[in-house]
């Protein structure tokens, strides 16, 4: 009868094939590493109701130890490969990543934008100013990695401000300028993890924007820290790994008694680059409307003589088309 003698190493070998297929699903069972909305920037597949369809999608979100295995094979792509773990994200130079997904990269024809600018100016009974958030890689370019190069040197920004002086009446802020002069001072004005401008932008963006309207500012704000994880580093699976200190700003006061325009109402419809300026513009009114600028509803604005409507976007959106309605 033959003999048969087993290699250590191939025993070895075998039980870490077991153990790699079995430690997601014991690590499910009891809630190791599961997934954490803060780390990945998105919603979780939910548990399915008994014989419900969706079991894969939840397994998919919720099998163990996710949030270090998705993190090791995203610093396995970034620091072994040299490719994006994301194809939302590019990799730049010195630690600072920028955002390529919504066409922030294209140079597309933002002059489809104004008629529409137009048509919202001419509805409302108000003071109406539009206001373009810059996009990261217009305030820094020199981080941009090295395959990365506009085609023209005319940039679709540009040729939107162009057309909109054009058009009399249209009062539309570009805040490149300022958040780019913030940035000249010695200050970092962007967060290198994240798409949004961080404490220093947003203070030279509500200056900007008080003195269009214009508003008198009582100019101080009080700055802080967070250490923390931007949302491209959480769409890299990196959320909680790759982390950076990310400066905030408020108001000195919540209220300025010099402000001009006391007792009126501001609407402001926005996106998450408006949300940090609230606390700032808010000061100047006595009511403060904030609305999404995917949920608007003509209804939400009661627009009187005195009133002001912002609406904010960022700059990368002007590169598609409008939306039909």
């Amino acid at each position: 009868m033959p003999e048969y003698k087993t290699n250590w190493r191939s025993s070895a070998a075998f039980v870490l094939f077991l153990a790699v297929l079995w430690i997601p699903l014991i690590g499910l069972f009891f809630g190791a590493g599961s997934y954490s909305a803060t780390n990945e920037n998105r919603n979780a597949a939910p548990l399915p109701t008994a014989g419900g369809a969706g079991f894969t999608a939840y397994f998919h979100d919720h099998f163990g130890f996710r949030r270090q295995l998705i993190a090791a094979q995203a610093l396995f792509k970034i620091r072994v490969l040299g490719v994006s773990s994301s194809p939302d994200v590019v990799i730049g130079k010195q630690g600072w990543l920028f955002y390529s997904g919504e066409g922030s990269m294209d140079d597309g024809d933002p002059t489809l934008w104004i008629d529409l600018f137009e048509r919202r100016r001419k509805s409302l009974s108000a003071h109406v100013l539009f206001v373009v958030a810059p996009d990261k890689q217009s305030i820094y370019p020199e981080f941009l990695p090295s395959s990365v190069r506009r085609v023209s040197s005319e940039t679709p920004m540009n040729r939107f401000m162009q057309a909109v002086s054009l058009r009399p009446g249209m009062q539309v802020l570009d805040l490149r300028k300022p958040v780019l002069d913030a940035k000249a001072a010695g200050f970092q004005v962007f967060n290198r993890t994240d798409t949004h401008w961080n404490g220093r932008g947003v203070y030279a963006a509500y200056l900007a924007i008080a003195a269009a309207i214009p508003l008198t500012t009582d100019p101080g704000a009080v700055y802080g820290s967070v250490y923390a994880s931007g949302d491209m580093a959480k769409m890299l699976g990196l959320g909680g790994y790759w982390m950076e200190r990310m400066e905030t700003c408020l108001p000195t006061r919540t209220r300025s008694a010099t402000s001009i325009g006391e007792h009126r109402k501001l609407v402001l419809i926005g996106d998450s680059f408006a949300e940090p300026l609230v606390p700032f513009l808010a000061q100047h009114f006595e009511t403060t409307v904030v609305l999404p600028a995917a949920g608007l509803k003509e209804n939400a604005i009661v627009a009187g003589p005195r009133d002001l409507v912002i609406f904010e976007m960022v700059e990368r959106k002007l590169n598609a088309p409008p939306p039909s309605r």
